[in-house]
């Protein structure tokens, strides 16, 4: 059976500038499962961080013109500023928060690439070794 991908989810997917593709699919399934699942687990963070900001911004865009609009009385103008105020705090919040975790992710990677060098030098010792007892 031939499973496809509707080109709405492709676009729900995908961010201007960066169409996602069912190319671009098929070549993460080339990967091992375990690679798979880290990929797609950091594109989806990626996108869902992505698509927030940008939910943020275009409500940041829409309280901005509703604060400068001649006709929109002052007391909504406030409840305006004071969602303003939320959504940036918010957003900055979220910005930093993940800058943590990006920095967490980078010491994990390079704990892991150390460990797996540390890895690959053992397994290269072991076979010289066994070379060596076999003279």
């Amino acid at each position: 059976m031939r499973q496809s991908i509707d080109s709405g989810d492709l676009q729900e997917m995908s961010l201007p500038g960066l169409p996602l593709t069912e190319q671009i699919l098929r070549d993460w399934l080339t990967l091992d499962a375990p690679q798979t699942d880290l990929v797609l687990g950091k594109i989806a963070s990626q996108l869902a961080y992505l698509k927030t900001m940008e939910q943020y911004d275009t409500a940041l865009e829409f309280l901005n013109r509703a604060l400068i609009h001649p006709s929109i009385k002052e007391a909504y103008k406030m409840i305006a500023r004071q969602a303003l105020e939320f959504i940036v705090r918010e957003k900055n919040s979220l910005e930093s928060y993940r800058g943590y975790l990006g920095g967490y992710a980078t010491v994990l990677s390079a704990v892991a690439d150390v460990s797996e060098k540390r890895r690959l030098e053992i397994i290269r010792d072991l076979a010289n070794d066994g070379d060596d007892h076999g003279h």
